[in-house]
Formats: C-alpha cells, sequence, structure tokens
C-alpha cells in the first residue's frame, strides 16, 4: 500500500531566479526533516519575477497555481490530497500570494503561513511597486481589489469562514514588510481571524533565518 503524504506548497519572492526558488524550498525541506515531519515541499516558479501570484495583465499566475501546478503535483506525487493536509506558504511577494490564495480558496488549503511578507494594499503598492500596479493591475484599483489579500480576508469574513483557516505570520527587522503585516494584521484581528502573528526585529529579509528561527 503506498503511504500518503500533506503537502506543502510555497510561493517565492519577488525576482527571484529559478535557483533561488529552489533554495527556499531546501531551506524548508530541511526545517521539516529535523522537526520529523514527513510533508512534501512543492514551489512553482513566477517566470515574470513579480506577479503577486494573481491573474494580471502580464501572467495570470493563479490560473498556473490552481489548473497545472497544484492538479500535476497531486497526480504524480502520494498526496492525501484533503484540505487538512494540504497547506500554503510564502515569502515576501510569495507571502502576498499566501493570504491571498489562502483566504480567496479556502475550501483548498488548511493552513497559510506568511514569512515577511508584502502585504501590500493599493496605496501602498503604488507607493513602492508602481510597475506592478501598472503591469499587472492597469493601473486600476477594481482589478488589484480582485487579487489582493485584504478583499480575499474581508469576503472570508462576509460568509463567516475566515476563521476556518488559521494563519501563521511573522515579520522581521525590514521596515517595509513589519509595516505592511502590523496593517493586515489590523485587518484580519477586527474580521476575528485565527491569527498568530510574531514580529522578529532578528531577522533579516531572506527566508533562510525565518525556517531555523520558527
Amino acid at each position: 500500500e503506498t503511504k500518503k503524504y500533506p503537502v506543502l506548497y510555497h510561493l517565492h519572492g519577488m525576482g527571484e531566479l529559478f535557483s533561488w526558488m529552489k533554495r527556499e524550498v531546501l531551506w524548508t525541506a530541511v526545517q521539516l526533516e529535523k522537526a520529523n515531519i514527513s510533508i512534501i515541499v512543492a514551489a512553482p516558479h513566477d517566470f515574470t519575477l513579480a506577479s503577486m501570484w494573481v491573474d494580471g495583465d502580464s501572467v495570470q499566475m493563479a490560473k498556473i497555481l490552481h489548473e497545472q501546478f497544484i492538479p500535476e503535483i497531486e497526480t504524480k506525487y502520494s498526496i492525501e490530497g484533503d484540505r487538512s493536509s494540504r497547506f500554503l506558504q510564502g515569502f515576501s511577494m510569495g507571502g502576498f500570494g499566501a493570504a491571498l490564495h489562502g483566504y480567496k480558496y479556502q475550501d483548498k488549503f488548511g493552513k497559510i503561513i506568511v514569512w515577511d511578507g508584502e502585504l501590500h494594499d493599493w496605496d501602498t503598492l503604488n507607493a513602492s511597486k508602481k510597475f506592478i500596479a501598472r503591469d499587472q493591475f492597469s493601473n486600476d484599483q477594481v482589478n488589484f481589489h480582485l487579487w489582493c489579500p485584504w478583499a480575499a480576508a474581508r469576503a472570508s469574513s462576509e460568509v463567516r469562514k475566515i476563521r476556518g483557516t488559521p494563519l501563521f505570520m511573522v515579520s522581521g527587522s525590514l521596515k517595509q514588510t513589519k509595516k505592511l503585516t502590523e496593517n493586515y494584521k489590523l485587518l484580519l484581528t477586527s474580521h476575528g481571524a485565527c491569527l498568530t502573528h510574531t514580529a522578529d526585529k532578528r531577522l533579516a529579509h531572506s527566508l533562510q533565518p525565518f525556517m531555523k528561527a520558527y
């Protein structure tokens, strides 16, 4: 009888080449092995390096994730395949994607993990990443709200499902992601989310120290 395993999907950060993404998978796998946790770690690569993991003008990464990558992984490997054994984590830009997809597709993921996430709202995205607002969202706030973790959390709260998906967030020493995480925490808290948040100023903006610490 073939043993089946839970799966952790990892979404990488902005600007990360394929080799960098592989390194993040390795860091994750090493810590899971040290904790004696048997789980498959799988990570898609955003070839545009700046998709925010959404369906936008330059690339439809959400469609790739849900219609191609996840079905391929769960067909090819011996995975349990139910919500309670399927987890989603993201680092930096991937944290934006993890919070978005975790709440937008709550029927798929049992837990969300955000490592030093770039949890932008429309104003902060325009202030620091104008090229993404232009290339992925056509400089249109309505398009952004279709694919942002803020709107996904609010929608989940409206149908009283937000407490059903635990979210673990850790921010580090980078001021921007620390502030974005704090702002998102306020939203989640106001909507009754099942949330654990830690601000750890010891941690530089790289996945490895987060994995070693937590």
